[in-house]
């Protein structure tokens, strides 16, 4: 029986303020992570954002985790719309950059 595959998409512009704490309340998730894959939009962002996502990709090797770079649309809704076309998830989960998940 295949596994159900779930895709968290993230819609990123500008979030360095809040995305660290986003992506550690992810991490602190318990879950089994080979059924989960993360896709991170950066929808053109002109701060840190893009460091904070190529530094978690680099420390978190038990996660799927890919990375999007989109500038054509400034928009979130382009921007998930772009990372719905690359996730591979049975069953999508939207969130953005300033949410957080409850580890209980």
């Amino acid at each position: 029986m295949k596994k159900t595959l779930y895709s968290i998409i993230i819609p990123v512009y500008n979030g360095a303020l809040t995305l660290s704490l986003l992506l550690k309340s992810i991490g602190d998730i318990e879950f089994n992570k080979d059924q989960f894959e993360i896709t991170l939009i950066d929808n053109n962002s002109n701060d840190q954002s893009s460091d904070i996502i190529k530094n978690f990709i680099s420390e978190n090797h038990t996660l799927k985790v890919q990375y999007l770079f989109f500038d054509k649309v400034q928009s979130s809704y382009a921007a998930r719309n772009h990372g719905v076309k690359h996730s591979k998830g049975d069953i999508l989960i939207f969130t953005d950059s300033d949410c957080r998940f409850d580890s209980k």
